[in-house]
């Protein structure tokens, strides 16, 4: 089971002007392949992988190899959800204009689903672009101007997931702080046997309620 420690970094000043750097050449990577597969209608990762990777290389000449690769994968997943929306929006639109026109009303306006595009997209890491070490508080990244450690703090409330197995990680930037959200793999809760069955109705949006006037069991005993 998985679950995502968010970590705060603090880096200096000269280290934040790196991972800023960083952070923009990841997002024209991310925003170079979007414009590609989306002009192209394009959304295989591999077809994607061999059309743009070259391209992106020489426009972000500060990325390694596997960086380059995660935004490349980022902008395969925002590229499939964007076609996978505009046929849903389209879809939905014809029975929209149908419903108007019975009705005698102008047809709905349609607003089209637009090619992905970040201003500022979270750097992803993995195993091999990033080193994390718990016990040191300290992670390396690379950047575009190498390989940086940086020592980070563990909010209070995630001490407890501190010390797990790490997995990919993202890098932000909010307000001026740095953060890691760290993907660790946590154990499988123990959950003990329990002869209690509760009935969930999935889909329900209007779940019925009692009036604060009648308790539980008159409402019972009404039925």
């Amino acid at each position: 089971m998985d679950r995502t420690v968010r970590v705060q970094l603090h880096p200096t000043l000269e280290q934040a002007v790196l991972l800023n750097e960083t952070l923009v050449q990841f997002t024209h990577a991310f925003n170079l392949v979007c414009a590609y597969g989306w002009d192209n209608h394009e959304k295989n990762g591999v077809r994607l992988h061999h059309a743009t990777y070259y391209e992106s290389k020489a426009a972000c000449p500060g990325l390694v190899s596997d960086i380059l690769i995660q935004a490349r994968v980022k902008a395969t997943e925002a590229v499939k959800s964007a076609f996978t929306w505009r046929a849903k929006k389209e879809a939905s639109h014809v029975k929209k204009v149908e419903k108007a026109r019975k009705q005698g009303k102008p047809d709905p306006r349609f607003k089209p689903v637009k090619c992905p595009e970040s201003i500022v997209c979270p750097i992803r890491y993995n195993v091999h672009t990033y080193t994390l070490k718990w016990e040191k508080q300290a992670v390396r990244l690379s950047t575009s101007g190498g390989k940086i450690t940086v020592p980070f703090t563990v909010p209070h409330y995630s001490m407890k997931y501190a010390g797990n197995t790490i997995a990919t990680a993202d890098l932000l930037c909010r307000n001026g702080k740095w953060w890691l959200h760290v993907v660790v793999s946590v154990p499988e809760p123990v959950v003990p046997h329990n002869e209690t069955v509760i009935g969930i109705d999935l889909g329900l949006n209007r779940p019925g309620h009692l009036s604060q006037t009648v308790s539980w069991k008159q409402a019972m005993e009404r039925n």
